[in-house]
């Protein structure tokens, strides 16, 4: 395999790096979530019976693992946006996901994984959590999530588990209802 047959596919770094270099009004935010990315987890319901009698009743849940990763998320968010505060208006927003390959890979095979040559086509969905960090982000580093006018979401292997968010606004006016 010689060196020009290799297509470079970026890394995340290499993408925060491109997105600080974007024209905008303003500098984007950049959160760097170390670990496994939890994708939105399907919501859970249980029936509660009350205490002491009482009618039962039905409540839904967030499964803890996505609590926690956007707890964690809110988190990175309240810290980078104390420099700078929110977007008030129109904002992209872009995930990139990296997935470490499995131990259990040859050497080649990772090789050809950080190169971009095998994709992670398996869990997490790069669209699930694309919408968890939107949640989690949400009131925290733009007004509401009506307000993200583009989206885009990127899963592939890297040297370590990372969710790297880029929010940055968009120039143009906001549509009043």
């Amino acid at each position: 395999m010689t060196e020009d047959s290799v297509r470079h596919v970026p890394t995340a770094d290499e993408l925060i790096e491109r997105a600080k270099e974007l024209p905008s009004a303003d500098d984007p935010i950049i959160i760097i979530a170390r670990g496994q990315a939890v994708p939105w987890g399907r919501t859970g319901s249980r029936v509660i019976q009350p205490r002491g009698g009482g009618k039962p009743f039905a409540t839904k849940f967030t499964p803890k693992k996505t609590r926690n990763f956007q707890a964690y998320v809110q988190y990175l968010a309240n810290e980078a946006r104390k420099s700078r505060g929110r977007f008030e208006g129109p904002v992209a927003l872009a995930v990139f996901v990296e997935i470490e390959p499995p131990k259990s890979w040859s050497v080649l095979k990772v090789s050809k994984a950080l190169n971009g040559e095998v994709l992670p086509t398996g869990r997490p969905d790069a669209d699930n959590v694309l919408k968890s960090c939107l949640d989690a982000c949400n009131k925290i580093l733009f007004r509401d999530d009506s307000f993200v006018v583009d989206t885009s979401a990127r899963k592939r292997y890297g040297r370590e588990h990372k969710a790297v968010i880029i929010v940055r606004p968009v120039k143009g006016e906001t549509a009043q209802r």
